[in-house]
């Protein structure tokens, strides 16, 4: 009985057995043909896509365009990576396309960790030759190892950059040991950093001079706001192809001096004393003999009678000119500006003035009216702005009570013809298309609509 029973019990397991055995074999075979079947539906789908069935270069092109570029925005070191998880095929097009890891916005964090400069290097090697598009944003000084990390990265990729925009001007010591900049045309620096390490700031100033000194084509150099008090070594610099300066640290005037920039077009500074404004009128008579389009941002307390005229005279063929400043603009400055003769600057088109503290004078108007009035026809002015900061209704109601800031009958009269024969006027808020005269006139003085 019992033997019969531990035979049966023996069958059983036996049997058990090979039934687990068929099911793993049967599992793996399953595996198998599930594998085949996916690889087969890859073929499928890839066949079926339209991107697989475009040349290799034309779906680059088609890559090149899923990221948006512009000054405001860079590509992100997140942005492109979808394309790399979608299949093998995009995967495939996104590392072709070299381009797309051309742009790049490198934003440090906090605490960066040993490998963060590693993956930027792994990242522009996949621009291959292509100019790089550079953006440095975040604290360089948060690990003690990135200054130098990101100095030889920038180094190493310094035969291909086209673009910098850093942050901070700090950023700016990174470029001070490069070779050359054979490809780099533009240069910005969007906001000071407050270094409390002297050393520092003048390495900044010393990669300003560098990258002047070492890129050949730079065009474009945009360094603001204000953030040195001493421009530093000595040195000059002729560089041939800058075409658009705005440089607003305290002494930059002083700072022109050791320059010659015979291509310069554009041209924007800080003036913040008298001295400033000799030597920049000194650098513009010598060594800018293109330039077309001039902005000051003024902010010495006074500046004598004619020192604008002097200006005009060392730049005669100026075509655009914005005067941005506080308040000693109201005195001897606007009055040269009003009062400018004809015969100085024959070309000029457009014309800003920036009064951020103080509401003009009605007895500005006339003067104003005859300077757009001459330059009409035949001179070439098309474009006059005087940009004021808004007033509240207060400050409206006072000013109309007190019959100021308004034109006279006259002047509204010529400043409307002027702009209906095409010269495009602002003036502040005040607005030429009001349907009703100002307040402060008598209605039957106001032109009839």
């Amino acid at each position: 009985m019992m033997t019969s029973q531990a035979h049966r019990v023996a069958t059983l397991e036996l049997s058990l057995a090979q039934m687990e055995s068929d099911i793993r074999l049967k599992a793996e075979a399953l595996l198998l043909v599930e594998d085949a079947r996916r690889h087969i539906l890859r073929q499928l789908n890839e066949l079926r896509d339209p991107i697989s069935r475009l040349p290799l270069e034309l779906s680059s092109q088609i890559f090149t365009h899923y990221v948006s570029r512009s000054e405001e925005h860079l590509v992100t070191l997140a942005e492109p990576l979808p394309l790399l998880n979608i299949c093998k095929t995009w995967t495939d097009i996104a590392l072709f396309t070299s381009s797309l890891w051309a742009f790049v916005r490198i934003d440090i964090p906090a605490n960066p960790r040993i490998e963060y400069v590693p993956l930027l290097k792994k990242w522009l090697a996949r621009a291959g030759d292509d100019q790089l598009v550079i953006s440095l944003n975040g604290c360089v000084y948060a690990s003690p190892f990135l200054p130098l990390a990101m100095t030889n990265l920038i180094h190493l990729h310094a035969f291909h950059i086209g673009e910098l925009d850093l942050e901070y001007h700090c950023y700016l010591h990174l470029l001070a040991h490069a070779v050359q900049f054979p490809s780099l045309e533009i240069v910005r620096v969007r906001n000071v950093l407050h270094d409390s390490d002297p050393e520092r700031s003048t390495m900044a100033i010393t990669g300003l001079v560098a990258v002047l000194e070492t890129a050949p084509l730079l065009k474009t150099l945009s360094v603001d706001p204000p953030y040195a008090k001493k421009a530093g070594a000595d040195f000059h610099v002729h560089h041939l192809n800058l075409a658009s300066l705005k440089i607003q640290f305290y002494d930059s005037s002083r700072f022109l001096r050791h320059l010659t920039l015979p291509s310069l077009i554009n041209l924007e500074l800080r003036i913040n004393a008298l001295a400033d404004m000799t030597c920049l009128i000194s650098f513009l008579a010598v060594s800018t003999p293109c330039l077309s389009s001039l902005a000051i941002h003024a902010t010495h307390p006074e500046l004598p009678r004619n020192t604008i005229e002097r200006l005009f005279e060392a730049i005669p063929h100026l075509t655009s000119f914005h005067l941005l400043g506080s308040n000693f603009l109201l005195r001897d400055a606007v009055i040269d500006i009003l009062t400018l003769k004809e015969d100085v600057l024959p070309s000029l088109t457009h014309f800003m003035i920036h009064i951020p503290e103080m509401w003009p004078r009605t007895a500005w108007y006339s003067p104003l009216t005859q300077m757009l009035s001459a330059r009409a026809t035949p001179a070439s002015l098309t474009s006059f702005r005087l940009h004021l900061d808004d007033l509240d209704s207060d400050e409206y109601d006072y000013l109309a009570a007190a019959g100021e800031g308004f034109p006279s009958p006259d002047d509204w009269h010529v400043l409307r013809e002027l702009r209906e024969g095409g010269m495009q006027i602002e003036l502040g808020f005040f607005d030429l298309d009001y349907v009703s005269w100002p307040p402060h006139y008598a209605a039957e003085e106001g032109p009839q609509w």
